[in-house]
């Protein structure tokens, strides 16, 4: 591959990993980087300098760094606007086994089966598709790591998702299934349902 297309690719691509070119290019990104037409994010993660960095940006860098996650929790409470938390660092559910970089600030939380496929939504933030877990999903989360997000929070986006009616009652019951926190929140969903 030519210089040429090895800048399309990175204007393309916009945030990418090293691993996702060949190896015999190694050489030209680093021509590319030493130019200043590529920054470099952390180990073995790179971006165009013509790459927008907007608020959804820490997002768009976790999930090229590690391609198995999916943004959870309080993030993901964050970009649906249900919560009124910043979170520090990303939060994001991997499979087990994952390998997580130490030079991004990442809160990593292990899912595995149903609870780590389902409520997965991609959205396109800056080009680039970034898993997401929907709303009532992310719900069901914040209730069974409750005892690490608070049940305060958990709470706060019950109430939250219920108000502006981004899930249904089935949505809630379904996760709170999976995600074997049906008991727990049973209490809630009762109430809300009155």
């Amino acid at each position: 591959m030519a210089m040429t297309e090895l800048i399309d690719f990175i204007k393309q691509q916009g945030i990418f990993r090293r691993k996702s070119i060949k190896k015999n290019q190694h050489s030209q990104l680093r021509k590319l980087y030493e130019t200043g037409q590529v920054m470099r994010l952390s180990k073995g993660l790179y971006a165009s300098t013509e790459f927008t960095i907007d608020e959804h940006f820490s997002l768009i860098q976790t999930v090229k760094a590690v391609p198995k996650g999916t943004i959870c929790l309080l993030s993901a409470l964050h970009f649906h606007h249900l919560t009124t938390q910043l979170p520090f660092k990303v939060w994001l559910a991997v499979p087990p086994n994952t390998s997580i970089p130490k030079d991004i600030p990442i809160h990593y939380v292990q899912f595995s089966g149903q609870a780590l496929e389902t409520g997965r939504e991609f959205h396109i933030l800056n080009g680039v598709p970034v898993p997401i877990y929907n709303p009532a999903k992310t719900v069901a989360d914040c209730f069974k790591h409750r005892n690490k997000i608070g049940l305060d929070i958990a709470l706060e986006a019950l109430k939250n998702c219920w108000s502006e009616r981004r899930c249904t009652m089935q949505e809630l019951y379904e996760y709170a299934e999976i995600c074997k926190v049906k008991t727990v929140m049973q209490p809630y969903l009762e109430f809300l349902a009155i």
